[in-house]
């Protein structure tokens, strides 16, 4: 974005073009650029603390070498005994926002083809650079936001607490999310009360999920029995085929398609998801690593995750869609 400039020889970021991206922070040689992320401490603010589980962090640790011996129960003990009351998988609400995405292409309430609002960077950019394509991106708030919103509905409902007595953390893999709970793009003010780096927490995660793992293997070896695999990740859902989609991720590759878009080009699809970092959310330069840079990981991946299970059924999609409070409350960058 051309953001950062030298001023009496040190480099500064002028915050009227950065996107929050994290290019800055992937390349930089010699690591001089870092996020700041909300950190643990932030948790005592709230009686009730929710951890909100990226579908990318999931994948992450089903990579590490306990894959197939933890569960998801393993990983929400896990964030308890870091500091969280309980976790609530993003993936869940992602399921949420591509079926109101669907349902808003199908009824054309914007233009084809409708962009994804679930990257800040991305909206940011077309803000930025492609006002003219701001008709195209969908008015639909984030997974994130979405997670946030349903998970302190469910605790309210299940502890009796106040709103304000519930904080809801995201563990993010980027800062472009870390600014959408602080300046959020498509509302006034985000649920989420944070977003914490999972560079901040992997490691420890990491640790104690090894332990268990260890501790299961050695369980089922007096036992005799191979350990069941028990996959922690939570699936992103399916479209239908009613709607054509198109993914580009990676800044650059983003960049070219929305220029491209900008000159006119058909891009002959419904919807087109756009994602800042290579890869989507596990290229995210907060995640201490990115599984899909081996290719041998790639195709592991693919054959794990070919198989989409559903979190809400139809019934249940079409009572969150017509309750119609998972949508903008504003224009994009309407003051």
């Amino acid at each position: 974005m051309r953001a950062i400039r030298l001023r009496d020889g040190k480099a500064v970021i002028l915050e009227e073009g950065c996107i929050d991206c994290g290019e800055c922070i992937r390349t930089c040689p010699t690591k001089a650029k870092t996020a700041v992320t909300d950190a643990m401490e932030a948790l005592s603010d709230y009686t009730y603390r929710i951890a909100l589980l990226a579908p990318s962090l999931q994948v992450l640790l089903d990579t590490e070498g306990f894959a197939g011996l933890v569960s998801s129960e393993d990983v929400e003990d896990v964030f308890k005994r870091i500091g969280f009351s309980e976790v609530f998988q993003v993936g869940h609400a992602a399921e949420v926002v591509a079926f109101i995405t669907e349902q808003h292409i199908l009824q054309e309430r914007r233009a084809k083809p409708m962009l994804s609002s679930s990257c800040p960077a991305v909206l940011k950019l077309i803000h930025t650079r492609f006002p003219d394509l701001l008709k195209h991106a969908g008015a639909i708030l984030s997974p994130m936001e979405v997670a946030a919103r349903l998970a302190k509905e469910a605790a309210m409902e299940k502890t009796g607490l106040s709103y304000e007595e519930i904080g809801a953390f995201f563990i993010s893999p980027c800062p472009a999310k870390v600014s959408e709970t602080k300046r959020p793009i498509l509302i006034t003010h985000s649920t989420a009360d944070g977003a914490i780096g999972v560079n901040l927490v992997y490691k420890a995660i990491v640790a104690q999920l090894s332990e268990k793992a260890e501790s299961k293997r050695r369980t089922e070896l007096k036992k005799g029995k191979e350990s069941i695999d028990a996959c922690c990740c939570s699936e992103a859902p399916q479209g239908t085929d009613a709607v054509t989609r198109m993914k580009v991720s990676g800044i650059h590759n983003v960049i070219s398609l929305l220029e491209e878009m900008k000159r006119g080009r058909q891009v002959g699809v419904d919807f087109v998801e756009l994602l800042a970092c290579t890869g989507g959310c596990l290229g995210g330069p907060l995640n201490p690593k990115n599984p899909l840079e081996k290719a041998a990981n790639l195709g592991e991946l693919i054959e794990k995750y070919r198989t989409k299970r559903s979190y809400y059924n139809d019934e249940q999609l079409f009572d969150i869609y017509y309750r119609g409070c998972f949508a903008s409350t504003r224009p994009i960058w309407q003051a």
